[in-house]
């Protein structure tokens, strides 16, 4: 990056273990965004990490599906290596546009690309019709329709609460406070 004089700007949450040697990489800054403040705007919370869960939802639900069919004992119990190709394929799902989308909801850059959203949307619409699809398929399974599978599934839905809401101009007081530190 150094030799091509990119320069990148990298925000981070406000955690300590963030440490950055501007002598190693002085092409790189980094800014940290003030505390509370990062699961309004940081890019993984404006939409990427529930897309991301959406797809492994998928994923998961058609591999359960699949050894049910196949008449496997445990059908919900994989192994580590299992479930990282499961996060690998659902994160390859995870597209640009929906990835583009998500900055412009968290307003840090200016995105001119009104395409990129309504192909975002697109994707969304297909996920959706997939899931629906899977849905309907989960139910014709009774094994499918336990309480761990279905325990399991809640926990891909959980997402962290935070104090209360903030207002667009608390949010935006904010980024610009923490820029200015």
């Amino acid at each position: 990056m150094v030799h091509q004089n990119w320069r990148v700007l990298l925000l981070v949450d406000n955690a300590p273990l963030h440490c950055h040697s501007p002598s190693n990489y002085p092409n790189i800054r980094i800014k940290s965004l003030a505390p509370n403040l990062t699961t309004w705007i940081q890019l993984m919370d404006a939409g990427v990490i529930w897309c991301f869960k959406a797809h492994y939802w998928n994923e998961f639900t058609q591999l359960a599906l699949q050894r049910d069919n196949a008449g496997v004992d445990k059908i919900y119990h994989i192994d580590q290596l299992a479930g990282m190709r499961l996060a690998s394929s659902a994160w390859k799902t995870v597209t640009p546009a929906t990835i583009a989308n998500c900055w412009r909801h968290t307003r840090l850059a200016p995105l001119e690309a009104p395409d990129t959203n309504t192909q975002a949307l697109k994707e969304e619409e297909a996920a959706n019709r997939r899931a629906d699809a899977l849905r309907s398929k989960a139910e014709t399974h009774p094994r499918m329709m336990e309480l761990e599978f279905q325990q399991m599934m809640a926990a891909l839905t959980i997402s962290h609460p935070t104090e209360r809401e903030l207002t667009e101009e608390e949010i935006a007081g904010k980024v610009l406070l923490s820029f200015k530190n």
